[in-house]
């Protein structure tokens, strides 16, 4: 568990690295898990689950095959909300969510990131990363997206409430 942290401050590296940050390989350390990061999850969409923009980029980003997947966070979803939310913006530089990050690089919130679709350049603009494929997604099949929405309505119900303070 976590101890209580203060998001606007920067952290003690040792709380969230599993290396020992002293170390005179620490830099080698780091360099790797970036690295590795950034290979199994180049492409990252951060946002809060019932945001209706944030199903518009999700919507958005299944008209594609990308390999590797997307990694989707619902920030709002996490025990430790109250300190991840502030954190990341801190980290990306804005509160806006949701936001599509590529190698840990912000595109945009979801104005930007759909102004990239209109103008027909998100595809290329991913691509152009090196880092993932994209092709063109299948159509689904018959009565795959009903029973989407009915697992949607089922997992997403009434929204939680979450104590203010």
């Amino acid at each position: 568990m976590l101890p209580s942290l203060d998001p606007s401050v920067p952290l003690e590296p040792s709380i969230v690295l599993d290396f020992d940050p002293s170390r005179p390989s620490a830099r080698d350390d780091l360099d790797l898990l970036v690295t590795e990061i950034s290979t199994i999850f180049p492409v990252v969409l951060m946002g809060k689950m019932r945001d209706p923009w944030l199903r518009e980029v999700k919507k958005m980003l299944a008209e594609f095959k990308i390999t590797p997947p997307p990694l989707v966070i619902d920030v709002d979803q996490r025990r430790d909300h109250a300190t991840f939310i502030p954190l990341i913006a801190r980290l990306i530089g804005t509160t806006e969510l949701p936001q599509l990050l590529l190698q840990g690089k912000s595109l945009g919130s979801y104005h930007d990131v759909l102004a990239l679709r209109d103008a027909g350049t998100a595809r290329s603009t991913i691509e152009a990363s090196g880092v993932v494929s994209m092709r063109d997604a299948k159509k689904k099949k018959k009565g795959v997206k009903e029973r989407e929405r009915i697992e949607n309505e089922r997992i997403l119900g009434p929204a939680p409430i979450v104590d203010a303070t």
